[in-house]
């Protein structure tokens, strides 16, 4: 315990030093910052904004997560440093919450590098005038892994936002995503998290299907905190930055209970995925549709809330890279479509800096050309 309280404390002092050392990762004068109005999200002219753009994976860690680094040539062919290029106007950049605070060494010890590596993405896509989508992915249930636990643990998480808000406040090109796809809890635990070390990664949340005993017996208990402490804590160390929530259910669940908004910031974050339920039967190899049942219950909810789907794809590579191509383009250009009638902000996943990834919407790695699943993301992003 010393130990770990000893390594804990160093690991504070240098991300103290770091952000004195890189101030926000500042790009030069506040421009572009975001904010809401009833169910719309708009600039510092006080327009509306459609933001439309691309998740670069990778760079959160954790299992089945691209090792592939992010290049600058590959940010010019996302951004608009490309005649022929993507032109996304946002990005989402995902990060752990171990690897920035270097809170838990057993797991991973380079905090600094690691904040080099996103500090440099986000430099270079601000600067082309992209918005940047901050994405807390992946967490370590105290300690014990980095992956996409269901929930965020408390100590680690709540480091983490207190330092990269902080970090970023000056850049009013950043916006920030609490935490990727919340799931396996009630909508109350969603909100609030645990009083104590309860939470674990077991799909508590049908009483007709309760999880394995293994998972009880076996799985990591945590403290997890709730999406309306990291929000208040989000909006003190960076006031005036756009604020993303993830609904329950991985971002799928329309939430029945709301964060309490200190400010003109909040949107909520909704993945329209076909197959949004795991475990549920799902063919993912038929022919790509969007989940319009799923989209109608998220327009009920947004006719009074600001939506932003920061996620939407489809698996290409479901059964594996070798097991051949499953074109998605008609999930993509419906899913798309809907989300237009209905001026929604939303990102596409995904490039992971390869082209065969299951999610991949790329064909080459030359001139980023577009492959026939990311060919409506591509001529979407480019139309005016």
């Amino acid at each position: 315990m010393r130990r770990y309280a000893l390594a804990a404390a160093a690991a504070s002092l240098a991300s103290a030093a770091l952000v004195a050392a890189h101030p926000a990762g500042a790009t030069g004068p506040a421009t572009g910052a975001l904010h809401t109005s009833g169910n719309r999200i708009l600039d510092s002219n006080n327009a509306q904004v459609v933001l439309k753009g691309i998740h670069r994976d990778g760079t959160q860690g954790g299992p089945s997560t691209s090792s592939t680094p992010v290049t600058a040539d590959e940010l010019s062919w996302i951004g608009r440093g490309r005649p022929a290029g993507w032109h996304a106007s946002v990005v989402r950049v995902p990060v752990g919450a171990t690897q920035w605070t270097g809170l838990c060494p057993s797991l991973s010890n380079e905090a600094a590098p690691y904040r080099k590596k996103i500090d440099a993405e986000v430099a270079n896509l601000t600067k082309q005038g992209i918005t940047v989508l901050l994405d807390l992915h992946s967490t370590s249930a105290d300690c014990s892994s980095i992956d996409r636990h269901a929930m965020p643990d408390a100590k680690v998480t709540k480091a983490f936002w207190t330092d990269a808000a902080a970090h970023y406040a000056s850049n009013r090109r950043v916006a920030f995503e609490l935490y990727n796809e919340p799931h396996y809890v009630s909508d109350a635990v969603w909100l609030n998290g645990t009083l104590l070390a309860t939470q674990q990664d077991c799909d508590l949340s049908n009483p007709l299907q309760p999880p394995p005993v293994e998972c009880l017996l076996t799985a990591p208990r945590y403290q997890a905190v709730g999406m309306q402490e990291l929000y208040d804590l989000v909006t003190k160390q960076a006031p005036g930055h756009l604020i993303v929530v993830d609904a329950p259910g991985y971002a799928a669940k329309v939430p029945s209970s709301l964060i309490k908004t200190s400010a003109d910031n909040l949107a909520y974050g909704f993945h329209p995925y076909s197959c949004s339920v795991p475990g549920a039967p799902c063919d993912t190899t038929a022919q790509a549709r969007a989940n319009t049942g799923l989209l109608d219950q998220w327009k009920a909810f947004g006719v009074s809330h600001p939506v932003f789907v920061t996620e939407l794809g489809w698996p290409v590579y479901s059964k594996g890279y070798d097991e051949g191509y499953v074109d998605g383009a008609r999930y993509y250009r419906e899913t798309i479509a809907y989300m237009k009638t209905q001026k929604w902000s939303w990102i596409a996943f995904a490039w992971d800096g390869n082209t065969g990834g299951a999610f991949s919407l790329i064909q080459n790695k030359t001139r980023y050309t577009p492959n026939s699943t990311g060919k409506p993301v591509y001529d979407a992003l480019r139309a005016r």
